[in-house]
């Protein structure tokens, strides 16, 4: 399963992209800034055999999401345009744009 995790830097956000790159699922994490303390996400990207992308990602600005639909494309192409089985969206109030973002860009 492809799976878009919004929030994925810390706390509920971080422990769903661990779970699922644990069972196998690819796995494109979001995060607000590139530049925070990535060192729990980096070291699984290196377990997770190209499983896991990060990308900035900051659902309530539209041209964050932008930038990450394209990011997607040139890094993982396969989530674009073949249907997205699960966005689990967990920074609140940004989810309904982000939601209405990704079908609107064909992710």
């Amino acid at each position: 399963m492809k799976i878009i995790v919004t929030g994925a830097g810390r706390g509920l956000g971080q422990e769903i992209v661990k779970e699922a790159v644990g069972r196998g699922h690819e796995v494109a994490a979001g995060l607000r800034s590139l530049d925070t303390d990535l060192d729990p996400l980096k070291e699984l990207q290196v377990t997770a055999s190209g499983r896991l992308t990060l990308l900035e990602l900051d659902v309530d600005e539209e041209e964050s999401v932008l930038k990450a639909r394209e990011a997607m494309v040139v890094r993982k192409s396969s989530y674009i345009g073949r249907g997205l089985p699960l966005c689990a969206e967990t920074e609140g109030a940004g989810a309904s744009f982000f939601l209405v973002g990704i079908a609107f860009l064909g992710i």
